[in-house]
């Protein structure tokens, strides 16, 4: 940081090291340069972010596209399900971070149509547990096979690096968060490199 002689004669930090014009989108002003850099980049990822939530395309997306038909909610927890294996409502809201009435209700609409059934504890513990059936199982591929054609789609042109480097940062991204918030998502081992 450089120091600069004001007007009266004192020391203080120079302009060029300290963002001193006032921004209309929330950036901070009284930063040094460093970080006004981290601040901007960190509004751009919100930004990101945000734009990223808009699209069709992602399972985590509340509209419908094409021939998608589970419910965002039943996507995500279909696809908890899948990896952990029958769950009770306790350990789902655990995994969400819900409340057990929020994932009870959602759960409820998906025995309902079919997607889950309710099967006694394997270890003879009292509170039932969500199995995803074959008609959950086939829904949930079908969804996601359609999220991967557009998303084939989208990034035809991208290099095979590119692919790699953004499926990198993605999941360090989301690792982060996951320890940040104590809830992880668990995952195949990683593909090798060979």
């Amino acid at each position: 940081m450089h120091l600069a002689e004001n007007h009266n004669g004192e020391q203080g930090e120079s302009p060029t090291d300290t963002a001193e014009v006032i921004m209309g989108d929330g950036l901070r002003t009284d930063l040094p340069s460093e970080d006004r850099l981290r601040d901007d980049q960190l509004h751009a990822i919100e930004r990101e972010l945000m734009l990223l939530s808009r699209h069709h395309i992602l399972p985590a997306s509340n509209h419908r596209h094409g021939r998608r038909t589970l419910e965002r909610s039943a996507y995500l927890l279909l696809s908890r399900i899948e990896v952990e294996g029958p769950m009770t409502l306790a350990q789902l809201a655990e995994a969400f971070s819900l409340d057990v009435s929020t994932v009870n209700r959602q759960t409820a609409a998906m025995v309902q149509a079919g997607l889950v059934e309710r099967i006694p504890d394997p270890n003879g513990a009292m509170a039932r547990r969500l199995a995803m059936t074959p008609e959950g199982r086939q829904r949930l591929q079908a969804d996601r096979d359609i999220v991967l054609d557009a998303l084939a789609k989208i990034l035809t042109e991208w290099a095979g690096g590119d692919l790699r480097q953004l499926a990198d940062v993605l999941g360090r991204f989301n690792l982060t968060c996951e320890r940040e918030y104590d809830y992880v998502w668990p995952r195949p081992a990683p593909l090798s490199d060979h």
